[in-house]
């Protein structure tokens, strides 16, 4: 958390009003959080340039400068990226780019996981990352090429970021439950028509939670400072022992993945349960494990 809505939320909202606009001072008050190519001094490389592209790549915001170097910011879990005035600082203040027109980004970060790296190498940075969900290459034909031998769960595979760039534990337990598919099942079991309804549930769990702004269960805001509305739309996530918005059965928690999971057990059957239902509702398995 954020995942790819929160992180396309803050981008949006940056990009208008942070894009062309020239870095006129840059502060480091924890420096734990910056990584830096060896020998470089960032806060060098950075002054004075001019932002030309403000991006999201998976569940990282992209700042390119003039200068051809690059600027990511990984949120993490407790992360946020705020526009403000350059005083005074917000609270768990980490970074601080100021900007012109008395404007500032300022990177906050309760826990200090969250991360800023500065690179000149956009396509090793990123290269390990599976295609953006919501674009045309990610389909069922993508993930049953791509899950085809997969034994691990598919709850396991969707939180891999080369397999879907931008899926966290959120948007893979909602598209799961639209999809029907119990987290705990391996991708290698999946039938083609359960990878085409995997798909179409992801892109549309998405698509949905970008146009709510997000989700905020915990720290995240905006680039404003104002929470997503996302939360009052979930099915399942944190949700336990609430009704199903289905079937009304209690929704359960299991640790799948290392991760909570929170899924519909009569809406989201898992191998003995899917065996025991009748054979029309049963699906043929394409496993080769």
């Amino acid at each position: 958390m954020p995942e790819l809505p929160e992180v396309e939320t803050i981008v949006s909202d940056l990009r208008p009003q942070v894009q062309g606009r020239q870095i006129t001072g840059v502060r480091s008050l924890s420096p734990e959080i910056w990584e830096l190519p060896a020998d470089v001094d960032g806060c060098s490389l950075i002054l004075g340039t001019r932002v030309v592209a403000v991006q999201r790549r998976g569940k990282l915001i992209v700042i390119g400068l003039d200068n051809g170097w690059h600027l990511l910011i990984h949120l993490r879990m407790t992360g946020q990226l705020l526009l403000l005035p350059p005083a005074p600082a917000p609270r768990y203040a980490r970074a601080c780019f100021e900007l012109d027109q008395s404007l500032a980004l300022w990177f906050c970060d309760v826990r200090r996981f969250g991360r800023i790296t500065v690179t000149s190498d956009l396509n090793t940075a990123l290269g390990r990352l599976g295609p953006e969900p919501l674009s045309a290459q990610f389909d069922a034909s993508f993930l049953a090429r791509r899950l085809h031998f997969a034994r691990r769960s598919i709850k396991s595979a969707l939180l891999d970021q080369s397999v879907a760039a931008g899926i966290g534990n959120i948007y893979a337990d909602e598209a799961l439950f639209v999809a029907r598919i119990h987290p705990a099942t391996r991708a290698c079991s999946l039938t083609g028509e359960q990878f085409q309804e995997l798909a179409a549930a992801i892109k549309a769990t998405l698509q949905c939670a970008i146009n709510n702004r997000g989700t905020t269960v915990a720290n995240y805001v905006d680039a404003n400072g104002n929470p997503g509305h996302h939360q009052y739309a979930l099915n399942v996530y944190r949700r336990e022992g609430k009704p199903c918005p289905i079937c009304e059965t209690p929704i359960q928690r299991s640790r799948i993945a290392g991760r909570s999971s929170y899924f519909c057990p009569r809406c989201q059957p898992h191998n003995e349960a899917a065996r025991a239902m009748p054979p029309e509702h049963r699906q043929r398995s394409t496993c080769q494990c």
